[in-house]
């Protein structure tokens, strides 16, 4: 069994047969009539049935009892390469231990090296943690074996746009918009697509790429907080200030928007201009 994908971000994953034998249960010892079994029996489960028990106490929050039982998968099965993957998920997603498990995506990797998922979600992970030529790396790699997948193109894109190589960024994009997209999906890759834009100093066609993708996500704060460095770039003043309201509205915690929008309206008043904040309470 395979974490839901709603935990993972960009993973999509196939189905992988558990290992094929079981663990063989240890000889029974007689017993005398009315015994109790329970311990004898839970000695049978299978690997499907850890995986299932995992991801029932992962449902109830009981996180390092799903981790647990992956440590006893792995004691027996030490090159089961999906119970790496899915202990790595854990460590990732809800322990926020990101050294543990990038150690586990190494593991995974060490047995199948060229397996695109977990090429991936470990260039996602590195790509979250703000190592960009690394994630670069990783994704490279999953595009060798896969050059059409669409989350590591997007993926590519954004570690290209963070080490500033806007072109290569460009091309990915190109590539990814060839695939058949999820509304999301392309909302997200256009948005991407404007702040390389934005970066490559062509703003008003990052205006309209903004739109765009607003049109199909408009409560995406990043995108209103992108439109509104576009439109600042333009000395479209008033609109960037809009902009940036919307992006706080829809995420008060957007901390970038929020003092990008200050550093605006401070730097034109130092100018002698004035631009109207609609919501100054924002």
């Amino acid at each position: 069994m395979t974490l839901n994908e709603a935990q993972l971000g960009w993973v999509e994953l196939a189905p992988e047969p558990a290992p094929a034998t079981e663990p063989e249960a240890a000889p029974e010892a007689a017993r005398e009539d009315g015994e109790d079994l329970s311990e004898d029996i839970s000695s049978f489960k299978t690997v499907d049935d850890w995986e299932s028990d995992a991801t029932i106490l992962l449902t109830r929050g009981d996180i390092f009892g799903a981790l647990h039982i992956y440590e006893e998968i792995l004691r027996v099965y030490p090159q089961y390469t999906k119970a790496w993957y899915n202990r790595a998920v854990i460590l990732a997603s809800y322990v926020k231990d990101f050294r543990g498990a990038l150690w586990a995506y190494d593991q995974a990797l060490a047995i199948e090296p060229k397996n695109p998922d977990v090429l991936h979600n470990k260039a996602k992970l590195l790509l979250d943690l703000g190592k960009y030529e690394e994630a670069e790396r990783g994704f490279i790699k999953v595009l060798q074996q896969k050059p059409g997948y669409t989350k590591s193109l997007m993926g590519l894109a954004i570690a290209y746009v963070n080490t500033g190589k806007f072109d290569e960024a460009v091309r990915a994009i190109n590539l990814a918009e060839r695939a058949r997209l999820t509304k999301d999906e392309k909302a997200n890759l256009l948005g991407i697509k404007a702040i390389v834009l934005n970066n490559l100093g062509k703003s008003k066609q990052a205006v309209k790429v903004a739109k765009a993708a607003l049109s199909m996500n408009p409560k995406d704060d990043s995108l209103w907080e992108t439109m509104g460095i576009a439109y600042y770039n333009l000395k479209k003043f008033r609109e960037a200030v809009r902009c940036l309201n919307r992006a706080i509205q829809m995420n008060p915690q957007n901390v970038t928007a929020r003092q990008l929008k200050r550093d605006i309206l401070d730097s034109l008043a130092d100018l002698g201009i004035t631009v109207h904040d609609e919501e100054p309470g924002l």
